[in-house]
């Protein structure tokens, strides 16, 4: 089931941002409400290493972030969008973006905050900053 799932995602990425597109690998998992997405500052990461833990991990939380989304500094702020798990009539997810600097989209279409929350559901591609990543909702859920 997870191998057929990432086959499906790299092919959904794979025609929307073509095969010269460059992106890592990552895998996060939302526990609580909400989740927020960023890239972490360039104090936050010295702060990091001062503090003996290393680099961020991608995907993983880092002070504020839930979800670090890695990729070039000042590709984002730290708090660029958000994930809640707020079920509504639509989906159980919604997609919002946090503020107009930042790009945010949802399968290609850039989202701000004057636009409230976009139901989000399994496949749906995103675009944080410069990190783009497919939404995966566990098969079980």
């Amino acid at each position: 089931d997870s191998a057929e799932q990432e086959s499906r995602s790299i092919s959904l990425l794979s025609d929307e941002y073509s095969q010269n597109g460059h992106n890592e690998s990552f895998r996060s998992l939302m526990q609580g409400s909400i989740c927020i997405l960023g890239r972490a500052s360039r104090s936050t990461e010295k702060a990091s290493k001062r503090l003996g833990l290393g680099p961020p991990v991608m995907g993983g939380s880092m002070g504020d972030i839930d979800c670090h989304i890695g990729g070039a500094m000042n590709s984002c702020s730290e708090s660029a969008a958000m994930i809640q798990h707020l079920p509504t009539a639509a989906s159980a997810f919604q997609l919002l973006a946090n503020n107009d600097e930042d790009v945010v989209t949802l399968n290609g279409r850039r989202i701000s905050v004057g636009m409230g929350s976009f139901p989000l559901f399994n496949e749906d591609i995103c675009t944080v900053g410069a990190r783009v990543f497919v939404f995966l909702v566990p098969a079980n859920a």
